[in-house]
């Protein structure tokens, strides 16, 4: 199963701009799972978490960074270089060895999806609903062009 970290921009001058951010990830994220890809979009579940009492920027980009490493690819938002905290992802990403993909179709011509949650190449009813994830063979290198600040 190819589990897709899905890094964009977060913050933003207003409400109604983060607002705009974190719907335009879940949103990829839908599509992502939809193709039959497995997307951990970290703006959905951070979202309401970052005004908790003794929430700060650096406890959450740690907690994705720590998520980031439990997926096979990142997959770059639009904007995403002038996020703060995507760069951070993204530097995370390259000592991991993780492949970058500055676009979805870069993605899907590089890693078809392996599944779609049912039968053969996804999950089965008989395996408590998780598959042991396949890493890829040769997956060293960055994929698409990421050179921040380009």
């Amino acid at each position: 199963m190819v589990r897709v970290y899905v890094a964009g921009p977060y913050r933003a001058d207003t409400p109604e701009s983060i607002a705009a951010n974190v719907h335009r990830a879940a949103a990829e994220g839908a599509e992502l799972l939809a193709l039959g890809y497995l997307p951990f979009v970290p703006h959905s579940m951070f979202h309401k978490w970052s005004a908790a009492p003794g929430m700060s920027e650096e406890r959450i980009l740690w907690a994705c960074c720590a998520w980031l490493g439990q997926c096979t690819v990142m997959l770059l938002l639009p904007g995403w270089q002038q996020s703060k905290g995507t760069l951070q992802e993204l530097r995370c990403a390259r000592a991991l060895g993780m492949p970058v993909f500055v676009t979805r179709a870069d993605l899907l011509a590089a890693l078809p999806a392996e599944g779609t949650g049912t039968g053969e190449n996804g999950w089965e009813r008989g395996n408590g609903g998780t598959r042991e994830p396949g890493r890829m063979a040769g997956n060293a290198g960055t994929m698409g062009t990421t050179e921040e600040g380009s």
